[in-house]
């Protein structure tokens, strides 16, 4: 791990803080990769690396690991940015509640080896699994209310204001709740215990009010939507700009899960986006 002071000062910068490059290879080939098309060419800053088992995460299959999770994303937070590496869990990481993250993040671990269940990703909690950004019916501050004190267990924040339709992020930048953090190399699964059955997943990466913000190589099941980026139906109008998601791939569905619409990618009021080499076998 780099110094925190010096990756602080480092940080103060706002040009360098608004387009953070990430200090692993493979992280920074593909995040040059994907932010060149966009004209972005800032000098790449040493940021913090980070282990999620440091923050009690046990990936046992049996652990709530979700409280780990977004510690995890909160220090990141604090720090200006980090890489959060999950190592392969012994069955798979566990999750009961949505997990956010802000700026300058990175969640990676080593591909579909690296297994995530997040359980019944009901309305009220936002229909999620991963967000990044933070918006009216998926919304940061109401989730933070769960983590801290284990109460309001909704997402949904009736006063949260987001662009209106035909309202783009490219053109409101007030509505900007997330930029240059990036999720890959994860297998995320949406699953639902007996007595909410009959419901089904929303979104495993939801994409809300973000900029410059990525997904690549992501296996995923049982969602709704893999990703989701956006929305156009109000109330819930979340924009996105700069943002992207390849290499995605839905595993083999059951009989049942054919019976509800499914999209691997959904994309609404979200401009300047790639998406490719995606597939639903």
């Amino acid at each position: 791990m780099c110094n925190q002071d010096q990756f602080l000062k480092e940080s103060i910068n706002e040009q360098r803080r608004s387009f953070l490059k990430y200090s692993s290879v493979g992280f920074a080939s593909s995040y040059l990769f994907l932010n060149s098309a966009y004209g972005i060419n800032s000098v790449p800053a040493r940021i913090p690396d980070l282990n999620m088992l440091d923050f009690g995460a046990k990936g046992d299959g049996v652990n709530d690991d979700s409280f780990a999770f977004q510690r995890a994303c909160d220090v990141a937070a604090k720090l200006g940015g980090a890489r959060i590496h999950l190592p392969d869990p012994d069955k798979y990481y566990r999750l009961l509640f949505p997990v956010y993250l802000s700026d300058n993040t990175e969640v990676f671990g080593q591909g579909e080896s690296t297994k995530i269940l997040f359980e019944d990703p009901l309305f009220v909690k936002g229909r999620g699994g991963f967000v990044i950004g933070s918006s009216k019916e998926a919304n940061r501050e109401y989730a933070k209310q769960r983590y801290l004190h284990k109460q309001n267990m909704t997402t949904i924040n009736p006063n949260f204001k987001n662009p209106e339709q035909r309202q783009y992020l490219r053109d409101n930048p007030k509505f900007l709740q997330a930029e240059n953090s990036v999720i890959h190399d994860l297998y995320i699964e949406s699953q639902f215990t007996q007595q909410n059955i009959n419901d089904w997943g929303g979104y495993g990466i939801n994409f809300v009010n973000a900029r410059n913000c990525h997904a690549y190589n992501i296996w995923g099941r049982g969602w709704t939507q893999l990703i989701g980026m956006g929305s156009d139906v109000p109330p819930e109008t979340p924009s996105n700009h700069n943002c992207s998601a390849e290499i995605c791939m839905l595993s083999a569905l059951t009989l049942k899960e054919l019976t509800i619409p499914l999209d691997l990618l959904r994309i609404r009021p979200t401009a300047s986006l790639k998406v490719h080499n995606s597939i639903v076998p």
